[in-house]
C-alpha cells in the first residue's frame, strides 16, 4: 500500500507541475529545467499551493460551524466512499484531504488565469506583451534559451532578425513566437538566401514580402501565420539584426574577395554586363 507521504508528495508534484508550466512568471524558467531542478520546482510551488489550499478548508470548516453556510462534501464523500467500498474503513482526515486536494487542483488551473489577468490590469497591456515582459526578465541569464536576447533587441528597434542556419541557408525576418518547449523560434520571413562559400557574403534569392503584399490586396481574411516559419535552436549557428534601409550603405564599403584566377576575372566582367 502507498504510504500517506509518497502520496502527498506526488500530489503536490503534480499540481506545482501543472501550475509552473501555465503560470506565466514562472513557465519559461521551469521549461528550461530538468532533473532535480524540475523535481523541486513542482514540489515546492505546489507545496505551497497545498499549504494555501488547507488554509481555505479550514476557513471553510470554521466559516461552516459559524453558521454562515453548511458544506455537505465530506459526507457525500463519505456516502460514495461507503457505496463503492462497503467493507472498508475510511478514516475523516482521508476525506479532508481528499477536499484539500480538490481545492488544490482547482487552485492550480484557476491561479495562472488570475496572475495573467491581474498583470494585464496593473500593467495596461496585452497578454503577449505581459509574457515578454516575463521573459525579458531572464533572457540574459542561463536560465533562458539560446538567442532570446536578440529577440528583444529585434522588438525594441523594430527590426528583423537575420538567421544563418548550419547548411548556411539564411532567413530574414520577425520573430512571432517561440515554440512552447522554447526549442524553436518561429519568424515571419521576410526574405531568405543563403551565404555563398567564398566569402559567407549573404546572398538574397527570395523576397517574400511583395508576396504578402499581393495576397493581402487580393485575400484580406489571410492571415500571415500560415507563412510562419520554425527554425530549430539547434541549427540556428549566428543570428544578427538586419537593417534593410543600410544595407546599401554597408555594400559601399565592401571589398570583393581577391582575383586570383582568370575564372574569376571573366566571373567580374559578366556580373559588370
Amino acid at each position: 500500500m502507498i504510504k500517506p507521504t509518497v502520496l502527498l508528495i506526488l500530489l503536490m508534484s503534480v499540481v506545482g507541475y501543472i501550475f509552473c508550466k501555465n503560470c506565466h512568471l514562472t513557465t519559461i524558467k521551469f521549461s528550461k529545467s530538468n532533473g532535480y531542478h524540475t523535481f523541486l520546482s513542482s514540489a515546492g510551488f505546489g507545496g505551497g499551493i497545498f499549504i494555501f489550499s488547507s488554509i481555505i478548508f479550514w476557513i471553510s470548516i470554521c466559516w461552516s460551524d459559524a453558521g454562515f453556510w453548511s458544506i455537505p462534501i465530506t459526507y457525500i464523500l463519505s456516502e460514495i466512499s461507503h457505496d463503492i467500498l462497503p467493507n472498508m474503513y475510511i478514516p475523516i482526515w482521508c476525506l479532508h484531504f481528499t477536499q484539500i486536494s480538490i481545492i488544490a487542483l482547482l487552485l492550480t488551473l484557476t491561479l495562472p488565469k488570475f496572475l495573467m489577468t491581474l498583470a494585464v490590469k496593473l500593467t495596461k497591456q496585452s497578454k503577449s506583451d505581459v509574457k515578454r515582459a516575463a521573459f525579458k526578465k531572464i533572457a540574459n541569464t542561463d536560465e533562458s534559451p539560446e538567442f532570446t536576447s536578440i529577440c528583444f533587441k529585434s522588438w525594441e528597434h523594430g527590426l528583423p532578425v537575420a538567421f544563418t542556419m548550419s547548411n548556411k541557408k539564411v532567413y530574414i525576418g520577425i520573430i512571432a513566437e517561440g515554440a512552447g518547449h522554447l526549442n524553436d523560434i518561429i519568424i515571419i520571413p521576410l526574405k531568405s538566401g543563403y551565404r555563398c562559400e567564398a566569402e559567407l557574403r549573404l546572398e538574397i534569392v527570395t523576397h517574400y514580402e511583395p508576396v504578402f503584399r499581393e495576397i493581402e490586396s487580393n485575400l484580406s481574411n489571410d492571415k500571415f501565420d500560415k507563412f510562419y516559419i520554425t527554425l530549430p535552436i539547434r541549427e540556428i549557428i549566428h543570428a544578427n539584426l538586419h537593417d534593410f534601409e543600410r544595407r546599401d550603405l554597408f555594400r559601399k564599403y565592401e571589398h570583393p574577395k581577391k582575383m586570383v584566377s582568370i575564372k574569376d576575372k571573366i566571373q567580374s566582367f559578366i556580373n559588370l554586363d
